[in-house]
């Protein structure tokens, strides 16, 4: 009798041995055959989405597509492209970091670059005519024309583009931003400064933005208080003829281009020491 209560003891020891290694086993394995949960380090893809239209605007989604009238909320994926007419205008915003880029009149770019480095975003336009406002927010962005490029990065920059004289002009209303010729040569573009590439493909030292192009900043960017802390005053700046070289000496030997500031003249500048020396001379 105390040899069957032994053989019942053991088998009971054993057969409890044998469910908790089972359930010990069961449970190893379903942990391990879960598949892990996402890491979400993926960026979204960059497009760039029409926010704004204006009378008329034609796009192409990638370059294999067909130019066709735009809408608006509109999708462009790289190698896409954008064209205004004559009385056209749009706003465009690259996503996913609202970045703007506002197109001008009888222009006409594509976006052969929107990607990103180094968790940046990174941006290329090309433009063939015309004129865009770039509202940067985040990365970098290149615009490349026959002429040269224009960069920027954390800042405010405007391109204009003339295919028929092969001038590109550009104007830095904030940050960094710099322009590059055809040939290599690069200069840094500062903040309230402008500059351009002449027809021969040389650099002009920058200068002060001329009046009409810091009101054309205030008109055509009605979101620039979201950029900038303090609004320009376009009467702070010149205003410079539409041919002006680039030579602020020429244009006006009293303007102090390092601050921006003309010099008044000084007093009683319209009147000479002997100036009444000479009476009656005017008469005869």
């Amino acid at each position: 009798m105390k040899r069957l209560n032994s053989a019942l003891l053991i088998l009971t020891f054993v057969l409890g041995a044998c469910t908790t290694a089972t359930t010990a086993t069961e449970t190893s394995n379903s942990s391990t055959t879960e598949p892990p949960a996402a890491s979400g380090s993926n960026s979204p893809a960059r497009e760039a989405v029409l926010s704004e239209i204006e009378n008329t605007v034609s796009i192409r989604k990638t370059s294999a597509d067909e130019a066709i009238p735009a809408e608006k909320g509109m999708s462009i994926l790289e190698g896409g492209s954008v064209e205004t007419g004559e009385d056209g205008r749009a706003r465009i915003d690259l996503m996913p970091e609202g970045t703007i880029v506002r197109v001008g009149p009888n222009s006409s770019f594509s976006f052969p670059k929107l990607t990103e480095e180094s968790n940046e975003p990174k941006t290329t336009i090309q433009l063939l005519f015309g004129k865009v406002f770039v509202l940067l927010k985040g990365g970098s962005l290149n615009v490349e024309t026959p002429s040269g490029v224009a960069s920027v990065r954390g800042s405010l920059l405007s391109v204009e583009f003339n295919p028929e004289t092969n001038r590109i002009s550009a104007t830095c209303m904030e940050g960094d931003c710099s322009l590059q010729a055809e040939g290599g040569e690069e200069i840094d573009l500062p903040e309230g400064q402008e500059s351009f590439i002449d027809e021969g493909g040389e650099v002009v030292d920058p200068f002060p933005m001329d009046r009409d192009e810091v009101e054309a900043w205030l008109n055509e960017n009605p979101e620039m208080d979201l950029f900038m802390s303090e609004l320009p005053d376009p009467g702070d700046f010149p205003d410079l003829p539409e041919d002006f070289d680039g030579n602020m000496q020429e244009f006006d030997p009293e303007f102090q281009s390092g601050n921006g500031e003309a010099t008044p003249p000084p007093d009683g500048g319209g009147e000479s020491d002997n100036g009444g020396s000479d009476d009656g001379g005017g008469e005869g």
